[in-house]
């Protein structure tokens, strides 16, 4: 309807299924996110990627992205673990994943093997594995868990539990973990890495939202901030009156409170993302978010 009258439509989906000519996508896209966290975490030398995702659109999208973005290292993911979003019990999905079992039983192969040696090397290598419950690590050396909120809190402690090394696995995260209160506060979370818009931005409009209305705003107040600057920008006209001043498709794109974006005819989008890591305290900037769009 809003096509047909020459209404530009901006939604606030994150569904690129839903951008079309005229209707512009504004959502933080969950493929962009996964793109920029997977070669963030190839580009920091990790190698060998799973991932453990919702099994759902989302889920199989996050696989999707992931896979094409190590292909291009010639990777591919270790392995993918779906799991129901509504199930009341994760651990022996988590534990199969983590390859637990498989570990503890190479930890007592190993024990029984310099058992049998007898000597002082043997035996110093013994006490070392007293109070290790697996031996050897997974077969992936970082995690993607797209999910946040609960799904989030119950499975990374879960990885931990079953000898999932958070100082040796790095977990790699979406901007639903910036909607996720107390990461800092799960010490399985301490150090893992994640996608959202530059905090300072965020930050300062969140407390002069405050300051003016008495309370926290919502995460998509942002979102609806920009889009009001965009519409704003697109109501202006020319002196002759006959088109906006604002392309809307600018390459250069516009900076908002989420940071730089730009729309494309298609109607989706591109946005410059910052990688936070979950830091003792909160959150730390650990690669800035571009200012600008390089191509």
């Amino acid at each position: 309807m809003t096509k047909e009258a020459g209404i530009t439509l901006i939604s606030f989906s994150n569904d690129h299924l839903v951008a079309q000519e005229g209707v512009y996508v504004f959502g933080f896209l969950p493929s962009q996110q996964i793109k920029r966290i997977v070669n963030f975490a190839l580009e920091s030398g990790y190698r060998n990627l799973a991932a453990f995702v919702p099994d759902n659109y989302f889920g199989k999208l996050a696989v999707e992205t992931s896979k094409n973005a190590v292909l291009v290292q010639g990777k591919d993911l270790s392995r993918a673990q779906y799991y129901q979003p509504d199930s009341e019990n994760l651990t022996e999905l988590v534990k199969s994943f983590a390859d637990y079992q498989i570990r503890r039983k190479n930890l007592t192969t190993q024990r029984r093997k310099l058992l049998r040696q007898k000597d002082e090397i043997a035996a110093s290598l013994l006490s070392k594995l007293q109070g290790m419950d697996t031996f050897g690590n997974p077969p992936f050396d970082s995690v993607l868990l797209p999910a946040g909120g609960s799904d989030l809190k119950r499975i990374a402690p879960l990885l931990a539990f079953f000898d999932v090394d958070p100082s040796r696995v790095k977990l790699l995260g979406t901007t639903l973990w910036d909607e996720t209160a107390g990461l800092n506060l799960e010490p399985a979370l301490v150090g893992a890495w994640y996608v959202a818009p530059a905090p300072k931005g965020v930050g300062e409009f969140i407390e002069r939202f405050k300051k003016h209305y008495g309370y926290k705003p919502p995460r998509l107040a942002t979102l609806g901030y920009d889009a009001m600057l965009v519409a704003a920008a697109l109501s202006q006209t020319t002196r002759s009156g006959e088109q906006p001043a604002f392309d809307i498709h600018d390459p250069r794109g516009f900076i908002g409170v989420d940071g730089i974006i730009r729309l494309h005819p298609n109607g989706s989008n591109e946005r410059g993302y910052a990688i936070l890591e979950v830091g003792k305290t909160g959150p730390v900037v650990v690669d800035d978010a571009p200012l600008r769009f390089l191509y």
